[in-house]
């Protein structure tokens, strides 16, 4: 469901509103963390990090959540839904 190029959007917390696309799943790149998670780079600065080693990401644009079965997770506080796509081309 959160699979690498989704579209997301927060939707509470920090910069409602602001638009990402998940870049890394745990599986991939595995961490010292024993949950399944998924990293997201935002459009804009959102006050996070670069990708924390796991990926080379802007400063301040990338955030960690993590993985459930809903098209809504929340983690740290901020919350973000899947964006449906209007059409395949960009």
């Amino acid at each position: 469901m959160w699979e690498k190029g989704t579209r997301v959007k927060i939707i509470g917390g920090a910069k409602i509103g602001l638009m990402g696309t998940v870049v890394v799943k745990r599986t991939e790149t595995p961490v010292n963390d024993i949950r399944d998670r998924f990293l997201v780079e935002f459009d804009e600065s959102m006050g996070g990090h670069s990708g924390n080693g796991a990926y080379e990401g802007k400063r301040g644009h990338c955030w960690w959540f993590d993985y459930c079965l809903e098209k809504v997770t929340i983690t740290d506080g901020i919350s973000i839904e899947q964006v449906k796509r209007k059409n395949n081309f960009y």
